[in-house]
This record gives structure tokens, sequence and C-alpha cells, in this order.
């Protein structure tokens, strides 16, 4: 894990003692500069995508007609770009956008795919509800996101990024 800088205030010791106890639980610390890095500098983007769609990657496959598929990197796109969707649209209100977007999260969602030629909608898990090791949790410190429709941004007291399984 790198180690972050924190500030020798209260404040800061609780920063570090709570990444400390999520990485002792298996976390993985990601560095501003990582975290930047993969949010590809858009402050307002609070999805790490490309953890999100290896996970998707990882955790699913297609079962026909007594064969095992992998998901195609288009359908993993697809349901990444459908979190991001719900994250985004605030027209309802930020509770009813949270809501849709846990519900994604604990039930997944279905993207067509064509497999040997029969074109249908496949259920796409975005956490192993089954088997908890088989996700990867993430974190960092001072995750800033900026406001809609401002330039200021703001940052949550608890983050937890890349939710993905």
């Amino acid at each position: 894990m790198n180690s972050p800088r924190f500030a020798t205030s209260e404040m800061g010791g609780v920063q570090l003692s709570a990444i400390m106890t999520l990485a002792r639980n298996g976390w993985r610390y990601l560095p501003r500069a990582e975290v930047d890095a993969q949010r590809r500098g858009r402050m307002d983007a609070i999805i790490l995508e490309d953890v999100l769609a290896e996970r998707i990657l990882a955790l699913n496959s297609v079962r026909q007609r007594g064969r095992v598929h992998p998901v195609t990197e288009n359908a993993a796109r697809e349901a990444v770009d459908r979190m991001k969707g719900l994250c985004a649209n605030l027209s309802e209100g930020l509770l009813t956008a949270n809501g849709r977007a846990s519900d994604m999260l604990r039930l997944g969602t279905s993207v067509d795919m064509t497999i040997e030629g029969e074109t249908k909608g496949r259920q796409l898990r975005l956490i192993d509800w089954e088997t908890p090791e088989n996700n990867r949790f993430h974190m960092t410190a001072e995750f800033a996101v900026r406001r809609e429709r401002r330039d200021d941004t703001r940052r949550g007291n608890r983050v937890r990024t890349g939710r993905s399984a």
C-alpha cells in the first residue's frame, strides 16, 4: 500500500485510522494520482470505469448449449455506462438516483449479447454476493467530486471507490 500523507491533526488521525482498518480487511488503497488517472481527470466521474469493467468480465460468463462463453468487452462497457447513467441522472433527486444505483449493484443488469448467432439479454453481476472474496474493494482519501453545474468540489467523509465486484 502506498502511504498517503495525512495532517497531524485529529482529522488526519481519523482518516489514517479508517484507511488502516479498511486495509487490514482487504481493501486496496489507491493514491489520489491513481484515482485521478482512472477518472481521466474528470472531477465529476465517481466510478472507476476500468475497475468496474474488469470485474464484470471476471465475474460473469454465459452458459449456452452446454458451453461457457466469456462476456464481451462491449457488454461489460454497456453495463458500466448504465451505472454511470444512473449515478449522473439526478433529475428525480439524489435519493432516487442512489436507490436505482443500489438496486443495480444488488441485482446486476441485463445486457443483450449475441452468442452462437443467438441474441438475448444476459444478466450481468457487478458484485459477487455469494463469494465476497471475488470482489475487489478500493479506497482513497480526499475523493473530490465536482458539484453539479458548479466549478467547486465536495469531499465525502467516507468514500469507497471501485464499489465494483
